[in-house]
């Protein structure tokens, strides 16, 4: 990997690419489909009763037939966007080990599971700093600002250590801060990568089943940037992996002329008795 611009080219290395990509993409589509579904169910019946009922819908039957669309697209928005947190950390893995392959498409929640939860809590601790009077909205501004620009950091230190060095803000700050210009840049990239994972949701949902893991798969390739550029700064941090492919062995080559030993062996001369060798000695 040359630069950071190849993220978005090393999906397609893998041959089997589509069949990666496609059924990880519907594993996030389905339950986002049906939370919207909720969504604007619950909307289009706030709506007319705010407008006098005019809409010709039964409130009481479309406010609860979308709010259980709601509750049940959110408690399965949440595992999928874990196991498609899992699925861009293995592809990573892939990565940083030089296997130009995507993780096969599945429910990858062991590995998904660190990384989810460590960005629901710095999401948390910007959403309880936000809540200060006055100063509230600039402080979470600025806080989602530097939030992207410790995004890179986060992944990689939980690829490396897991949620508890994700969560860890020393081990957070020194990697991001070891080359500022590195993490916004590779920040930058994650906010590029999550607007075309947006982008499929706003042109009727089908095209997310591909820019949705596209774009996690965009993440694994920065992550994979970020460690390089990062290891010899980072405290901690070795490199990643270099992988070498499997060498077989040089075919045997047997020699091209016979043996010949050094000394010949001579027989002695005829009529020569034999001599019996001498006994060991007694043992002590």
């Amino acid at each position: 990997m040359t630069s950071i611009g190849d993220a978005f080219g090393l999906p397609f290395k893998d041959p089997n690419w589509a069949s990666k990509l496609l059924p990880q993409g519907l594993i996030v589509a389905v339950p986002t489909a049906i939370l919207l579904s909720g969504v604007y169910l619950v909307v289009t019946s706030v709506a007319g009763a705010f407008s006098g009922g005019g809409s010709g819908f039964d409130l009481a039957a479309v406010s609860g037939s979308g709010i259980l669309l709601l509750l049940i697209g959110l408690l399965a928005t949440i595992p999928a966007s874990i196991a498609t947190t899992g699925w861009m950390l293995t592809t990573a893995d892939n990565y940083r080990a030089g296997r130009w392959e995507l993780a096969p498409a599945g429910f990858h929640f062991g590995r998904g599971i660190g990384l989810w939860g460590a960005l629901v809590m710095w999401g948390i601790v910007l959403e309880v700093l936000g809540l200060i009077p006055i100063l509230g909205i600039l402080i979470k501004l600025v806080g989602w600002l530097g939030f992207l620009f410790l995004y890179p950091s986060i992944i990689v230190s939980v690829q490396e250590g897991g949620f508890a060095a994700g969560v860890n803000p020393s081990t957070v700050f020194a990697r991001a801060t070891a080359n500022p210009a590195n993490s916004v840049i590779a920040g930058l990239i994650l906010l590029v990568a999550g607007i075309i994972s947006v982008a499929g949701f706003f042109c009727f949902l089908i095209p997310s089943i591909f820019t949705v893991p596209y774009s996690y798969a965009i993440m694994a390739g920065v992550a994979l940037w970020f460690s390089l550029q990062s290891s010899a700064s980072a405290p901690g941090f070795g490199g990643p992996q270099q992988y070498q492919p499997y060498q077989p062995p040089p075919p045997f080559n047997p020699p091209s002329a016979p043996y010949q030993p050094s000394e010949p062996f001579q027989p002695p001369p005829a009529g020569t008795p034999y001599q019996m060798p001498p006994p060991p000695p007694a043992y002590q």
